[in-house]
């Protein structure tokens, strides 16, 4: 009988791999498996419940054996194909281009005080009347960290994002509304809800994510501590954190007085007596996890566990009262602390004295270690021998990790990696119940069951899921959770209305206006730059070097390798450029800037050819990538190309066999340049942008890039990833959203209603429309009326150039520049990022012109600083860092 079983659904699995070849993706791999199964599949079932006198039961069980084995293998293979931590290279993309020609440096503190500058200065917002609008995805859903439930009513959810702020749904997930997206962090880590008083809640900033790249560097999203909200999240206020940042894993009150707080972060864990007024550390570490014991507050678990392993991982039990914490480490028979990383723990009211630790392996392999279970709180651990894979988490437990027991059968255990597994016996046994995408999403951030154990939700990549049959059938909760993590995004250059951008974990995407209804149409994989000529499609998957091209709309794609292979270094968003005035030539880059033609033919483009030597300067690292290119609207032959180690080139001979490529580096600075603009009208106009912290973000040149200006100005010591000409103005988008100067330094807000937001990328539409793709918010749209200008700056009266980063070890000194267009006496003061005034010095009867000072930082400590000018004439603001 097993024999025609497994005939049947191997004849199928011919069938279906003759009419659907294998594509370099996964969801289109089991969508069309997915549909071959559900059209075939009754066929088969009938016909061999005929022909072999089998059971209905009989042969579903043989289809999901086979179809979870055929999972299995496709999920090795695609892991294989990425390499170890391949999902992780985003997140290190993320911080090591803020942290090039930095050293090590806290890129979290530093968006922190930018955050700060941008409030304390209260800038105003150009073009007041002109009001964002949302245009999706409010049909796919992006990363979802953490999941809370409103004890009073099961309908009522909070869904906390990695990069969105939280959201709220009232009738069960059928729709879901946005809540803090004028917060000043919007990446939750945990989310808590007052059993006491429901309508108060309490949001945990900071995605705990160890950062791969390095360990001194903050968590991806650094957040700003814990914020309350007393009317259910509707408004939010920040309450007090005792350190400059945060990453937050875990939010618990206390079971009989809610008052009392205790919150597992990077940075330890936390308490509070007084809703979160005041804090205390009672407990050193990464923790990663915290329980009260379920039938007794006295008692509290914590979980230490440091991704890249540490003598101090294990699980911990205080038995004080809560009042205060004597902290036993509890390792009879538990795993050696330096052979773990990161550490979960789960209770349930069925069982009391049950907890369950669920252990990763450190970073170096970061995959499944061991299960464990005690029933004498913790006095004695049980390995549980259990047929878990040890691969589940697919390498990247430090990012897709959670395990949830139901509050009624302590024998029912969920855990989740890459996909979500289920045991009815206690973790002996587990089954798999998701399968690559189908239904639900990949990578598992939280599990949580309702109060019942009736219903389990699960919180992933692609949003909210629900199952109300263990596990055996998912339902998506994803209308309106609009979390989508946009890196890239375009306007059709032909059809108004139609955008295409890359997404984090769900792909390339296409919308076609009014609907704003997406669609993915190239995986679920990262998807990063996207090309149209209006008939053919492009699209770069951030885990390749290979572009690919549609010709039917995404439908099917075929990869464009030829030409590129071994020796090229290809950037995590690597650039691909439709060339405007020839469509038949495109363009990409590695350390090199590559061409291929005839690439609207019907048999497709030639092989790519380099036509620049290595545009970089440090051959091997990670910076040494070109970042961005663009060519001149105005002049075909003229194309520029900026790199992440603070190059940029420009080519006049562009369509040339050998095009020659001038340095144009000069004046920029040793930071990752993310984005180049070129004026639409005059090739030599162009604007580069910077990433990082510490020097200008926004660099103009008149003359082809033989000068720049910084033309920063006021804009605030962060980020600029993406920035584009809006007629004579300058418009780019930042770590915190979007900013609008006309070239002269003076910078404000571009429009209302965009959420306080990273902004990666920003396009121009063919009706005059500013489009922003965000990191966590999905797409916005701002309707710019024709002639719109900014109102001219006022008069600057001084300006200041600072160091930045300055080593007190080299000399405890800080240069800078002042320039006055009259003479004044001058007063320079150093504040500390939490405002406190440092250090102040005078100088007197100074000239009109430049002024070179050396402040003393005698007494002064490291950190972010920011410096105040004033003269008698006017006052500006600058910022530094001070490293030891």
């Amino acid at each position: 009988m097993e024999k025609r079983l497994e005939s049947v659904a191997v004849s199928s699995y011919v069938f279906f791999m003759e009419i659907h070849p294998i594509h370099d993706d996964k969801t289109r791999v089991w969508g069309a498996m997915q549909r071959s199964i559900i059209v075939r599949g009754a066929i088969l079932l009938a016909v061999s419940s005929f022909v072999f006198s089998v059971r209905y039961s009989d042969v579903t069980r043989a289809w999901r054996a086979f179809a979870a084995s055929a999972a299995d293998r496709i999920a090795a293979s695609w892991a294989q194909m990425r390499g170890p931590h391949a999902l992780a290279a985003g997140i290190e993309f993320f911080v090591r281009s803020r942290l090039v020609g930095m050293g090590e440096a806290d890129i979290g503190k530093l968006w922190v005080a930018a955050w700060e500058d941008a409030r304390n200065r209260s800038l105003r917002k150009a073009g007041g009347e002109l009001a964002w609008q949302f245009i999706g995805p409010s049909n796919i859903a992006g990363r979802i960290r953490s999941l809370a439930l409103d004890p009073s009513d099961p309908r009522r959810i909070y869904a906390g994002s990695a990069t969105g702020g939280v959201f709220r749904t009232t009738d069960g997930g059928a729709l879901w509304q946005a809540l803090m997206d004028d917060a000043p962090s919007l990446s939750i880590g945990a989310i808590a809800v007052d059993h006491k008083n429901p309508s108060i809640l309490f949001a945990g900033t900071g995605e705990a994510t160890v950062p791969l790249s390095r360990a001194a560097a903050a968590p991806v999203f650094s957040g700003v501590g814990v914020l309350r909200s007393s009317d259910g999240g509707t408004t939010w206020t920040v309450l007090p954190w005792p350190a400059p940042t945060s990453a937050v894993s875990r939010i618990v009150l206390h079971p009989v007085s809610s008052d009392t707080l205790l919150v597992a972060t990077r940075q330890g864990l936390w308490k509070s007596t007084n809703s979160g007024d005041s804090w205390v550390n009672v407990l050193a570490g990464v923790v990663t996890d915290v329980a009260y014991a379920e039938d007794d507050p006295a008692t509290v678990f914590a979980a230490i566990g440091n991704d890249f392993g540490d003598p101090r991982n294990g699980v911990y039990r205080s038995d004080a009262g809560g009042r205060a914490f004597t902290w036993k480490k509890l390792s009879d028979n538990f795993p050696a602390a330096d052979s773990i990383g990161r550490l979960l723990l789960a209770t349930t009211p069925a069982a009391p004295g049950l907890l369950l630790a669920l252990a990763a392996r450190p970073i170096t392999e970061d995959n499944f270690r061991a299960l464990l279970r005690s029933t004498d709180r913790g006095e004695r651990w049980e390995r549980i021998t259990t047929n878990l894979p040890f691969d589940f988490p697919q390498g990247q437990a430090f990012y897709n990790f959670c395990i949830a027991v139901s509050p009624v059968d302590p024998n029912l255990v969920f855990v989740g990696g890459v996909e979500v597994y289920r045991s009815t016996d206690g973790g002996s046994s587990f089954t798999r119940m998701t399968f690559a995408n189908q239904v639900v999403h990949v990578d598992q951030h939280a599990l949580v069951f309702d109060a019942s154990g009736d219903i389990l939700y699960a919180a992933n990549d692609g949003g909210v899921f629900r199952t109300g049959d263990r596990g055996m059938t998912w339902k998506r909760l994803d209308s309106s959770l609009a979390t989508v993590q946009f890196y890239r995004i375009i306007a059709d250059p032909t059809f108004p209305g139609l955008f295409y951008g890359g997404t984090q974990d769900n792909g390339s995407m296409r919308l076609t206006t009014p609907s704003n209804v997406w669609r993915i149409i190239r995986g679920d994989v990262d998807g990063g730059d996207i090309q149209s000529d209006g008939v053919n499609l492009y699209a770069m998957v951030t885990t390749s070097i290979y572009p690919a091209r549609s010709t039917d709309g995404g439908r099917t794609w075929a990869a464009l390798h030829e030409g590129l292979g071994s020796g090229n270094r290809p950037n995590w968003l690597q650039p691909l450029r439709i060339h405007p005035a020839d469509r038949n030539r495109i363009y990409t880059a590695t350390q090199y800037v590559f061409e291929a033609k005839d690439a609207a033919s019907p048999t497709g483009p030639t092989p790519w050819r380099a036509i620049s030597p290595d545009l970089t300067t440090a051959s091997g690292v990670f910076e040494s990538v070109v970042s961005a290119l663009a060519v001149a609207p105005s002049n075909s032959a003229c194309m520029y190309a900026v790199t992440g180690d603070g190059r940029a080139h420009r080519t006049d001979n562009l369509l040339s066999p050998s095009p020659l490529w001038t340095d144009i580096s000069h004046g920029l600075p040793s930071r990752w340049i993310s984005d180049i603009a070129v004026h639409a009208l005059d090739d030599g106009k162009a604007v580069a942008v910077c990433s990082g912290f510490g020097t200008g973000h926004v660099f103009l040149t008149h003359d082809g890039g033989a000068s720049w200006e910084d033309v920063s100005g006021n804009l605030p010591d962060i980020p600029v990833n993406a920035v584009v000409f809006a007629g004579d103005n300058i418009v780019v988008g930042t770590d915190l959203g979007v900013w609008v100067s006309s070239g002269n330094c003076s910078w404000e807000r571009f429009g209302t209603g965009l959420p306080n937001v990273i902004v990666y990328d920003l396009a121009i539409d063919g009706r005059n429309r500013l489009v922003a793709a965000t990191h966590g918010r999905g797409a916005w749209i701002l309707e710019i009326p024709t002639g719109f200008s900014l109102p001219p700056a006022p008069p600057r009266h001084v300006h200041v150039e600072i160091r930045s980063p300055v080593r007190l070890s080299e000399g405890r000194v800080l240069p800078l520049t002042v320039t006055t267009d009259k003479p004044s006496d001058i007063v320079v003061t150093l504040f500390d990022y939490a405002g406190r005034k440092a250090k102040s010095m005078n100088v007197t009867a100074a000239g009109a012109g430049a002024q070179r000072i050396e402040f003393p930082l005698e007494g002064v400590g490291s950190g972010v600083f920011f410096v105040h000018v004033r003269t008698q004439h006017g006052q500006t603001w600058g910022k530094t860092l001070l490293l030891p």
